[in-house]
């Protein structure tokens, strides 16, 4: 693998893409990528090109917060994601890694680019300070939601965002 830096390559040896499903390639891929000197802080974006064979690893120096989950847990829930879709490995295009979502783009039935994206927040779990959740006016406890995200999130098409 190439030293982190926006536009390394990670070459067909590092992963083949040929016999495998969409999971068991992005965990391999995990593997290979927590081998190289790249953080998941620092990544960017994964591009697939030539059906998976061919891998554009984007990086910049703390893009992320350095509480960023590990690489192999969002990749092994978007890899198990992929194969109940039934999303195989050459139809993956690219998986942008924001600070709070990952989205994954790739070639639908029809060639056309679908999208879907999927929340870290419940991976990152930030520390809230006990001040932030005062009592609630008539109930006497404080709450916080458990199960999911606070708010409203979508994806470009109005869909919620899966959960890592």
């Amino acid at each position: 693998m190439a030293p982190a830096e926006t536009g390394s390559r990670a070459g067909s040896d590092a992963v083949v893409a040929s016999i495998v499903d969409a999971a068991e390639y992005l965990r391999n891929l995990a593997g290979a990528l927590a081998r190289s000197p790249i953080a998941p802080s620092e990544l960017v974006a994964l591009v697939f090109e030539a059906n998976g064979r061919d891998i554009d690893v984007r990086t910049k120096p703390k893009a992320h917060p350095s509480s960023y989950p590990a690489l192999r847990d969002m990749l092994g829930v978007i890899g198990t994601s992929c194969v109940k879709e039934g999303i195989t490995v050459s139809q993956l295009r690219r998986i942008t890694f924001g600070d709070r979502q990952v989205t994954v783009e790739f070639a639908g039935k029809d060639e056309r680019p679908v999208t879907r994206s999927f929340s870290i927040e419940a991976v990152i779990r930030p520390a809230t300070p006990p001040a932030a959740y005062g009592a609630i006016p008539g109930d006497g406890t404080a709450s916080r939601p458990r199960d999911g995200i606070a708010g409203r999130e979508e994806d470009r098409a109005g869909r919620k965002p899966s959960q890592i």
